[in-house]
């Protein structure tokens, strides 16, 4: 009977344990090394580099259609595309960006126009918060510059857009 009593409690929990997992699983994956080593931001990076890079990136997948910004939210995060291709509206047109490439706020660069970008197929998407990003800049300056160099949007503070 205590056995019985057991598997009364336990099995609703699991139950419950197993379709929370699920929900969560449709929106965040585990980022593994191999899957941030082989982005173009991020290749060549030493394994220690990587490995301080690793644990401030949040991971998120979005089906077709549904948005990751939404236009006139302040941009706090910089994200950068694992999987899948998303589509960027800006006052400069629309623009399609696949895996490796960076959008969002960069650390040293003026904010970004605001944009919607939306999932156009299924995607997955890291991010890294802004707080995150300064302390990224302050440690590894070099990652930030080639996030740099694969966001073309962004210009330096006082540099005026290219007209």
């Amino acid at each position: 009977t205590m056995i019985a009593g057991l598997m009364m409690l336990a099995l609703p929990s699991a139950i419950i344990a197993g379709s929370f997992a699920e929900v969560i699983s449709k929106h965040n994956f585990v980022v593994t090394f191999s899957m941030i080593a082989r982005l173009p931001p991020f290749s060549d990076l030493d394994a220690p580099v990587l490995g301080d890079i690793l644990p401030v990136l949040h991971s998120r997948s979005y089906d077709r259609g549904h948005h990751v910004v939404r236009r006139g939210e302040e941009a706090a995060h910089l994200f950068v595309v694992l999987e899948g291709r998303v589509e960027m509206e800006s006052s400069d047109g629309i623009r399609s960006l696949g895996p490796g490439e960076v959008f969002g706020l960069l650390p040293g660069h003026t904010k970004p126009d605001p944009a919607t970008v939306r999932a156009v197929a299924k995607t997955k998407i890291l991010s890294i918060e802004e707080n995150e990003l300064y302390m990224l800049a302050l440690r590894h300056p070099d990652v930030i510059g080639r996030l740099s160099e694969l966001h073309p949007d962004v210009k330096p503070e006082g540099e005026a857009p290219a007209a």
